[in-house]
């Protein structure tokens, strides 16, 4: 999409999500002539976040020779792992897998059913600090799958960081482009178009495990979680007349 101002043009590329800042500029009057002398040129920025925010996926699982049975076995695990967790208060719990399944067998080129496995799903996001004590929580609580917990900043965060991003690619595009002119003793003009493109890449660091030195008669600590950084990149575009 282009909008067009003061003989400005703004190009959107996919991947943005700043619409509310550019939202007002398609009441303005429409372009000059595009017919100048142009030079483009293309900045970039990065801007670091810290991760404040773990996700953790918990599992409970129970296999029996009668579904019923599995399924109210996985219930009960289920229940005791849920009221554990909402003891800690995270910021969100939600049940992602309910579900029962066959297990086959297979002998002499002939399968039956032996069995049945009943599996229950549940994920947790929480403060960073927390995440250590979610895990600690689950297991304890006779969690027997975890997943590796992801980690992210908030998305209030990001979103302040897009728009830094942005603008510093903007200030690298234009400076650029007033370097290129100077050098040939130009003089640059008016900005005619913007191209913006941003995104993000969110790298996943891998949980430490504190040491389990504690005595029998102490609490043992919490599994330590180092978090890392989300990283926001944005490319900026500008043709300017000369």
């Amino acid at each position: 999409m282009k909008v067009k101002s003061n003989g400005l043009v703004i190009s959107l590329l996919a991947g943005l999500a700043v619409f509310p800042v550019l939202a007002s500029a398609a009441t303005l009057p429409a372009a000059n002539n595009m017919n100048d002398k142009t030079i483009t040129a293309t900045g970039k920025a990065a801007v670091n976040l810290p991760q404040t925010q773990g996700v953790v996926v918990l599992g409970v699982s129970s296999t029996d020779s009668d579904p019923k049975d599995a399924q109210e076995s996985v219930r009960r695990k289920a229940d005791k792992l849920v009221t554990a967790i909402r003891q800690l208060q995270p910021l969100n719990i939600a049940t992602t897998v309910i579900a029962v399944n066959p297990v086959w067998s297979y002998k002499d080129n002939t399968s039956k059913i032996t069995g049945y496995t009943a599996n229950y799903s549940l994920t947790v996001t929480s403060n960073i600090n927390q995440v250590g004590s979610v895990i600690d929580r689950a297991i304890d609580s006779g969690a027997d799958n975890i997943g590796s917990p992801v980690f992210s900043a908030s998305d209030k965060a990001r979103e302040s960081a897009s728009l830094a991003a942005i603008r510093l690619a903007t200030q690298d595009a234009k400076a650029k482009a007033e370097a290129a002119l100077s050098a040939l003793n130009i003089k640059g003009g008016t900005v005619k178009q913007i191209f913006i493109q941003n995104s993000a890449n969110s790298p996943y660091p891998v949980a430490k495990f504190a040491a389990m030195s504690a005595s029998t008669n102490d609490k043992a600590p919490a599994t330590e979680v180092a978090a890392g950084n989300d990283v926001v990149n944005a490319e900026v575009s500008i043709v300017m007349s000369y």
